[in-house]
């Protein structure tokens, strides 16, 4: 398994997008560097997170990559960080990364199609505490309970998803696009 890093880089924001996308041209890791804003990765403390968001701490960009990028990157932050004004905070090995999940649908195929989704993990994640659950209802079918009506059917699943950094927040954010699935916040587990 390849050895994943969350880097946190200071800087103005602009600049360090432009660091990041030079390096992954150069190098063509597109699908192998994750900025943690865009791709619902929480980091650090709920303190930090705060600091930041009420701006008592410079622009910080999360970044988690694999072994090989975090040693570019290193590299280049030393050779560019004086004259780019970035700097390498911190770096931090990465253990795994994990997100809770919910599913629900009143559709029996689209039952079946995220059975088979989350039946079938992609390689590298796996399930805890995965549990589905599905009610029939047609005898009440066209009843209202309370101010809605009773769906004749309804199905739903829910668990937590963990594993390899890359694969779990490629997937977490492929279903995030999926209308019946709810991904919570991805976080991370550190090897320290």
């Amino acid at each position: 398994m390849t050895d994943f890093y969350e880097i946190v880089l200071d800087g103005d924001c602009e600049v360090l997008k432009g660091f990041v996308a030079g390096y992954l041209a150069a190098g063509d890791l597109h699908n192998e560097v994750f900025v943690a804003r865009e791709f619902h990765v929480e980091h650090d403390s709920l303190a930090h997170q705060l600091a930041e968001w009420i701006g008592l701490v410079d622009d910080r960009t999360h970044l988690i990559v694999p072994g090989h990028v975090h040693e570019r990157i290193q590299i280049g932050t030393q050779r560019l960080g004086d004259r780019l004004k970035i700097k390498l905070v911190s770096s931090r090995r990465v253990a795994e990364a994990r997100f809770e999940f919910r599913w629900q649908t009143y559709n029996r195929q689209e039952a079946d199609r995220l059975r088979g989704v989350f039946g079938s993990p992609p390689d590298g994640v796996q399930l805890d505490g995965y549990e589905q659950n599905e009610e029939f209802h047609e005898e009440e079918q066209g009843q209202t309970g309370g101010y809605a009506p009773v769906h004749p059917y309804e199905a739903g699943g829910s668990g937590v998803a963990h594993g390899n950094p890359r694969a779990v927040i490629v997937w977490a954010s492929d279903l995030r696009d999926d209308d019946f699935v709810e991904a919570q916040t991805v976080r991370l587990e550190y090897e320290d």
